[in-house]
This record gives C-alpha cells, sequence and structure tokens, in this order.
C-alpha cells in the first residue's frame, strides 16, 4: 500500500497515548525507485528514519550505520531538486512538487537535529528556498507542504507570505478548503512566540505530535 501524507498524520494523530510502531530502514532500498513514486516515497523513507530514532539503544557501529544511512537519505532527497533545476520547468504543478520536496528535506532535518548538526543550516536554506517559492506560485493545492513548510514562518514577513498563498490558493484552486491546516498552522505559530518568550525549547516530534492530535478527525494533508 501506497504510503501518503494521510498515513504520515496518521502516525502523528493520537487519541490515547498509542506507540506508533518504528518502522525499518535500509539503505540499499533508497537507490532505486520510480521517478514519479520518488517524492512520496522519500516521506515514507523519511518517516521511518524518523521513527527509527526511538529504537532500543544500538551498539556503536549499529549507530554509525543509522547515521550513514540519514545522510544518504537526505543526499537522495535533495538530488531531486537540482533534477528539478535542470529540467528547466517552472509551471506551477512544477514548483508545488518542489514544496513538497522541501518540506520532507525540512522534516528530517528538523527531527535529527541533535544527530546530524550539519543539516541546521541546510535545513535554514530549503525553509528560505520555500518562501521565495511562496511568493511566485499561484496557487499551491497540496495541504501537506503547505502544513510543514508554514509552521517554520518566524517572522512577520514569512507569516504574510504564507497568508497570501493561502488566500490565492482558496481563489484560485478546486483544492478542499485550508481552514484546517490554516488553523493548526497559527497554532504552530502561538507554540513558536511562546517558546521565543519564555525560552522553553519544544521537541519537534512532540510539536507535531501534538498539533495533529488536537484534530478531532486525522487530517488528510492531501
Amino acid at each position: 500500500m501506497l504510503f501518503t501524507p494521510r498515513h504520515f498524520s496518521a502516525t502523528h494523530w493520537s487519541r490515547d497515548n498509542t506507540v506508533h510502531p518504528t518502522g525499518n530502514f535500509c539503505v540499499e532500498g533508497l537507490y532505486t525507485r520510480p521517478d514519479r513514486l520518488k517524492t512520496i516515497n522519500f516521506l515514507e523513507e523519511t518517516y521511518n528514519a524518523v521513527s527509527a530514532k526511538q529504537a532500543q539503544q544500538r551498539s556503536v557501529e549499529e549507530q554509525k550505520g543509522y547515521l550513514h544511512y540519514l545522510r544518504i537519505l537526505e543526499f537522495n532527497i535533495r538530488q531531486t531538486l537540482f533534477s528539478n533545476v535542470a529540467n528547466g520547468s517552472d509551471t506551477n504543478t512544477q514548483l508545488v512538487s518542489e514544496l513538497f520536496t522541501l518540506a520532507v528535506l525540512v522534516y528530517l532535518g528538523r527531527a535529527t537535529s541533535d544527530l546530524l548538526p550539519e543539516l541546521l543550516d541546510k535545513t535554514e536554506q530549503h525553509i528560505e528556498k520555500a518562501f521565495a517559492l511562496f511568493q511566485t506560485l499561484e496557487c499551491c493545492d497540496r495541504q501537506f507542504p503547505l502544513f510543514m513548510l508554514g509552521c517554520e514562518a518566524r517572522s512577520e514577513e514569512h507569516r504574510a507570505v504564507y497568508l497570501d498563498l493561502v488566500s490565492r490558493t482558496q481563489h484560485r484552486s478546486q483544492a478542499a478548503p485550508l481552514v484546517q491546516v490554516e488553523t493548526l498552522v497559527k497554532a504552530s505559530w502561538a507554540q513558536s512566540d511562546l517558546a521565543n518568550h519564555t525560552g522553553v525549547k519544544f521537541d519537534y516530534i512532540e510539536k507535531l505530535n501534538a498539533l495533529i492530535s488536537s484534530c478531532k478527525v486525522i487530517p488528510t494533508f492531501v
């Protein structure tokens, strides 16, 4: 069964403190995949990789293998961005696909920053790239990147850019209403502002879990 953004949100949604399975990781599986499924497959690989952080204690060699796997995964996801540039396509659909890829990279970078601090600068670059794309897009009818990247808006300027894109999308797209996504993103902003004010640092995954679990029904993010 194909992993979808709905599966992603389901794994972060909880009503009874259920612990979701961590999944497995396999370096060999990263090298071959159909082009049309690359982005969504990378989302599944990334979720499994992030979940594997919670696995039982590893030996030193096992931990080295896990970190090697994370680096290969991050590298391969970034290569899809470079291939998009090489293709020279700037259609709205292609740009939305690029946003999806950036969202996966940001998720990986944020969730593993304690293990791979070298990804911190790259993650910030991906966020800046995403908000630059927000300004050029006619609309974005994919909720997953709108949620994941919208949560990264720290400045008033970025938040205004995000809200403008949501408004354009609602007017020009036949996609489902974005009220739920916008509500979750604004809740994330409130948590970030609180953290900045109090100096409290929220765990990235715990924050996602809390946001998504606040929904009475599992969000689909399609």
